[in-house]
């Protein structure tokens, strides 16, 4: 079930990106320089959730869940300055983003460590 949550979240900041795409073409259809910086953001929220995808799939890799954590923490970063730049942290592009990155997070956070325990776990000698 936590696999699927994962994942899940994975394929939101997917989704986010595609409308992120939509939105920033119909906005900025005009202004072709504003139109290509934000659609370097999409291709980051593209990245972010492919590592993500992979991540939860690599299962005990823990030096790739340490990158995608640091990531993504980045991405919450972000998320929390636009809110702050904007002065509305309740705006749902805030939000979701915040919740997503913090999932993400937590499951990088679990997938590494998962693999420092059994490593740590395996380096003790056994026997009397």
């Amino acid at each position: 079930m936590l696999k699927i949550i994962d994942r899940g979240l994975g394929i939101l900041l997917l989704i986010g990106a595609g409308a992120h795409t939509v939105g920033s073409v119909k906005l900025y259809r005009n202004n072709l320089t504003e139109l290509w910086l934000a659609l370097c953001v999409t291709l980051l929220i593209v990245l972010l959730g492919t590592l993500n995808l992979v991540r939860s799939q690599r299962g005990v890799d823990h030096v790739f869940a340490r990158i995608t954590v640091a990531a993504t923490a980045s991405w919450l970063g972000a998320a929390v300055a636009l809110g702050s730049i904007t002065g509305n942290f309740l705006d749902p592009r805030v939000i979701i983003n915040i919740v997503v990155c913090i999932g993400l997070i937590i499951f990088g956070l679990r997938s590494a460590l998962r693999h420092e325990v059994a490593v740590g776990s395996a380096a003790k000698p056994s026997g009397p």
